[in-house]
């Protein structure tokens, strides 16, 4: 069986509207929704399941007893950073990479064992490049002119930049660039429209918190560097007050919670094609919109963290995806 996020969304509150019940939960929701497959008790469970300890949704790869089955390549070689089925990107670590992401894997674990609610403090953002055909790049988004390898290997008709935050249980966002994305029009919206969405964030809140982007090129210019040194007394950033870990969008919410919901939304949830631009920016909101009413994911996506972070350490750096 297969279900959509927006089904499995409504699985898990009407198995709390009928006091955790689980045989009648599913015969409620098989009342409430006649047209849809009905789920059996186990995969009711295996989904609370994967968002309890995992803070993620079950994929069309879990098998009955909820767990994962590695994506493989042709020669069997397992890629822990397959993103959907149309498009696998992996890249592969160095050294570098796996002593950065300890340290700042270390560094989480101090903050979070004095503060145990510090990440409900990180303003967390990233942006995204969604086609409609896929993500073409999940960790870094397009910001030039795609190779002709690259359009080989992913056709699409179409795409748009997307950004958004989330701080503890509030979605900042989505805004979709108008214009290719870059240095400069990063920078332009940070002047421009970030001001407008931290007008949203309570006062209490902005006082303590902590601005977080990832490594990509368009963050780490001398000009974006220089607005967050001016404006932000504590950052997470290449450059930042904290360093962060290039290659690591799976200690990032906005990558293994935000933008995983909105692909499986677009892409897995049997919509139909996207078959116009406008299209695709309606329905990357309107997934955003309906993110945004579950307060109980934002718990576990927090929930989630340390967890990543102790994973991380447990494979002294490297991807721990089957680990969690």
């Amino acid at each position: 069986m297969s279900f959509t996020p927006s089904e499995l969304c409504d699985m898990i509150l009407i198995y709390g509207e009928m006091g955790k019940n689980v045989e009648e939960a599913q015969r409620e929701y098989k009342e409430r929704f006649p047209n849809r497959q009905c789920p059996t008790n186990d995969i009711i469970m295996n989904t609370l399941t994967a968002l309890r300890e995992k803070g993620t949704l079950p994929s069309d790869h879990e098998d009955s007893d909820g767990e994962t089955e590695p994506t493989q390549d042709s020669n069997g070689t397992i890629l822990h950073n397959s993103l959907f089925p149309h498009y696998v990107q992996a890249v592969e670590l160095t050294e570098n990479d796996y002593n950065a992401r300890i340290r700042f894997c270390i560094w989480l674990q101090e903050k979070l064992s004095k503060e145990p609610d510090f990440s409900t403090t990180v303003l967390f953002t990233g942006e995204c490049c969604f086609t409609n055909r896929g993500i073409l790049n999940y960790h870094n988004p397009y910001t030039g002119t795609i190779s002709n390898s690259t359009r080989n290997s992913f056709q699409y008709d179409f795409s748009v930049n997307v950004w958004a935050g989330i701080i503890d249980k509030t979605l900042l966002g989505p805004f979709i660039f108008p214009s290719e994305l870059n240095g400069e029009s990063y920078l332009q919206f940070l002047q421009s429209m970030m001001p407008e969405f931290i007008e949203d964030i309570p006062l209490q809140v902005r006082k303590q918190m902590w601005f977080m982007h990832d490594g990509a090129p368009l963050h780490i210019s001398q000009a974006v560097r220089t607005f967050f040194h001016m404006n932000y007394n504590e950052w997470i950033g290449r450059g930042g007050h904290v360093q962060w870990p290039v290659h690591s969008p799976d200690l990032n919410p906005l990558h293994y919670f935000l933008w995983t919901y909105i692909k499986n939304d677009l892409y897995h949830s049997g919509k139909g094609e996207i078959d116009s631009e406008d299209d695709l920016k309606q329905r990357i909101l309107r997934a955003a919109a309906e993110i945004q009413q579950k307060p109980a994911w934002f718990k576990c996506m927090h929930e989630s963290l340390p967890r990543r972070a102790e994973a991380c350490l447990r494979t002294k750096g490297d991807r721990f995806h089957y680990f969690l």
